[in-house]
């Protein structure tokens, strides 16, 4: 079975009709951990979802976020559910305007005790006195989920360092084990699971680029090079004009920045599209006009697909798709290889 994951689809966010924000969750299958899925909170053998509300008022604070989590059964959704804010038992601080509590969620098995359990962002959260530091909160999974929790702690703490803009699961060192990545606007730190819930989490590694540092947005699991570890793809700005992507490579020891593509600032979506044994990769450019770029979409936002491999992605499918027409036509026109 394949390690929990945040998947793209788990990292969608969603405008409900009222207005608010909401940011879902719904992870893949988890494998080499104890738990059987990775969105399985209460252990029952059926998958739970998680939805975030960032920009939640709670306590007459506005933003200060909350998260839903209404439980799976075997004929799907329950009426059983639990709303999570930083006001609930179990769960560390105190609702404050701004917050973002739930700006970002994933789910896995971080210690390994056959629970999956619920990561959350806050990215707005004021730390001591850091404004907008951020936090990263764990609430353990259990036969009663999320009664006790910890929290990330953070290396060079600072002000609007956003700690927890987005968070994502996955085994990034090799050791079949389930590890946690938090996304900061100029790091990406990753946390190595099998932690004690008596013991805050610490980092083990902080990636940066050096030179064109990524402002980093929103990340996403997968496999790009069908390795069976997992990869990290991290959308932002590069501050280049053109959008980028960096995608980290799963492997022994810690993760390694293998490639970084010319597109994607938003959302990141990764996933095997033609079957081929290798995940690929969807970006979103959602504001286009903000970059010397061709746009397709005439200002309104457009995704990008690339195809994985053994050694990263190529071109975009659109190049690629192009290239190869071109070189039938060439064909058909007798000069290409021996004919030419």
């Amino acid at each position: 079975m394949p390690l929990p994951f945040r998947t793209a689809v788990a990292a969608a966010t969603v405008t409900a009709l009222t207005g608010v924000l909401f940011t879902a969750v719904t992870a893949t299958p988890a494998s080499a951990a104890p738990a059987e899925y990775a969105d399985d909170f209460n252990g029952d053998g059926h998958r739970d979802i998680a939805i975030g509300a960032p920009y939640k008022s709670v306590n007459g604070a506005s933003a200060a976020g909350g998260v839903v989590v209404a439980f799976g059964s075997a004929t799907g959704l329950t009426t059983k559910k639990v709303e999570l804010t930083q006001s609930s038992a179990g769960v560390p601080g105190t609702p404050e305007e701004g917050d973002h509590f739930g700006i970002s969620i994933a789910g896995g098995d971080l210690d390994s005790d056959g629970y999956a359990d619920l990561v959350v962002g806050a990215d707005g959260e004021d730390v001591g006195s850091y404004e907008g530091q951020g936090s990263v909160t764990i609430l353990w999974g259990g036969a009663k989920p999320f009664t006790s929790s910890t929290t990330t702690t953070v290396d060079n703490p600072h002000q609007w360092q956003s700690h927890g803009l987005d968070v994502a699961v996955g085994d990034f060192t090799g050791d079949s084990g389930a590890d946690l990545a938090v996304i900061e606007p100029d790091a990406v730190v990753i946390y190595k699971g099998g932690n004690s819930r008596e013991n805050r989490t610490t980092p083990a590694y902080t990636m940066t680029v050096p030179g064109a540092q990524l402002l980093n947005w929103e990340a996403a699991v997968g496999d790009v090079n069908s390795d069976g570890k997992d990869d990290l793809a991290v959308t932002g700005d590069p501050g280049t004009g053109r959008p980028g992507t960096d995608i980290y490579t799963g492997q022994e020891g810690r993760p390694n920045r293998m490639q970084r593509v010319d597109d994607g600032s938003t959302a990141v979506a990764p996933g095997d599209i033609n079957g081929d044994g290798f995940d690929d990769m969807a970006t979103s450019l959602t504001w286009p006009g903000s970059y010397s770029v061709d746009d397709p979409s005439n200002g309104s936002g457009y995704v990008t697909v690339r195809y994985g491999s053994r050694t990263g992605f190529g071109d975009p499918a659109s190049e690629q798709h192009r290239c190869a027409r071109r070189q039938r036509g060439r064909r058909q026109l007798g000069i290409l290889g021996g004919d030419r």
